[in-house]
């Protein structure tokens, strides 16, 4: 067994435990107090170290979810930030929805357009292409309308 000691009343008191002979400080210097045969003193003593040591326990634990909350909290305030510029990013799809894509995700909206503007410049070009004089008036007008939504 090691020596065990606490101090009380700020430093004022020392218990010492030096396997099992107590003895006791008063400021620091020997007081003469008999403490031998003590068992008061003696599982008083260790009680209060016991519980010393679940402070210190709790402590750490403290410690440790307080670093995982204030880790969470950063993280959460990267999500707000990327779903504020998101936001801002996406909300020209907001002010010009159609009723066919009410209730979809802007995502979705966004990629229906790209999709559906993909279709008309492969139909444009290829009109364009095979000089089919009937396609190409729709066929300028679908370029024109990709360039002004690009620009």
């Amino acid at each position: 067994m090691t020596q065990e000691r606490y101090d009380f009343c700020d430093g004022k008191y020392t218990v010492i435990n030096d396997n099992g002979n107590l003895t006791a400080l008063r400021h620091g210097e020997p007081w003469q107090r008999d403490l031998v045969g003590d068992n008061l003193v003696y599982w008083m003593l260790v009680e209060v170290l016991r519980l010393a040591q679940l402070v210190k326990d709790r402590e750490q634990e403290c410690l440790t979810f307080s670093a995982g909350l204030n880790a969470q909290l950063r993280m959460n305030g990267d999500l707000k930030c990327a779903l504020d510029v998101w936001m801002a990013k996406t909300e020209w799809v907001q002010k010009t929805h159609r009723g066919s894509e009410l209730g979809m995700h802007r995502a979705d909206v966004i990629k229906a357009r790209i999709e559906r503007k993909n279709e008309l410049l492969l139909l444009a070009l290829s009109a364009i292409n095979m000089g089919d004089a009937r396609l190409y008036p729709p066929a300028k007008a679908v370029m024109q309308d990709i360039e002004k939504e690009l620009s």
